[in-house]
């Protein structure tokens, strides 16, 4: 369903696409191994399959799985984040949660340094899991 141009040139480019989809509910699944690492691409990407898919489906619930597995900070990790998560506000009445597997003390640590931007509502669904 991609609508980015760049991942139409190159699929691997961005990580972020539908993972399992039933009636009632979507999983978009996500990791930290692409190859563009532009901010802006990035969160362009994840608005531009967002916006299809509430084109198309604008009530169904949505999540988000994102495997952290060898994610490293960066020094605009946290901006990046506060992009993405300004994104999903944009679609918070369908959001169900973020659900991290594969965490490691990066991502913790990440999580921890957006506490204090997010709200306790969005704090709340985002799910660390240590598998």
């Amino acid at each position: 369903m991609t609508v980015c141009s760049i991942c139409i040139k190159n699929p691997n480019s961005h990580s972020f696409s539908i993972h399992e989809d039933t009636i009632d509910h979507t999983w978009f699944y996500s990791n930290d191994h692409y190859l563009d690492r532009n901010i802006e691409n990035i969160v362009n990407h994840i608005n531009g399959e967002l916006q299809a898919f509430h084109v198309q489906y604008p009530h169904k619930k949505w999540s988000w799985l994102f495997d952290s597995y060898q994610y490293e900070f960066r020094m605009d990790s946290i901006s990046m984040i506060l992009d993405i998560m300004k994104v999903i506000q944009t679609y918070k009445d369908t959001f169900i949660c973020i659900r991290i597997i594969r965490t490691n003390s990066f991502i913790k640590k990440t999580i921890e340094l957006c506490k204090s931007f997010l709200t306790d509502d969005m704090m709340s669904k985002i799910h660390l899991d240590d598998i």
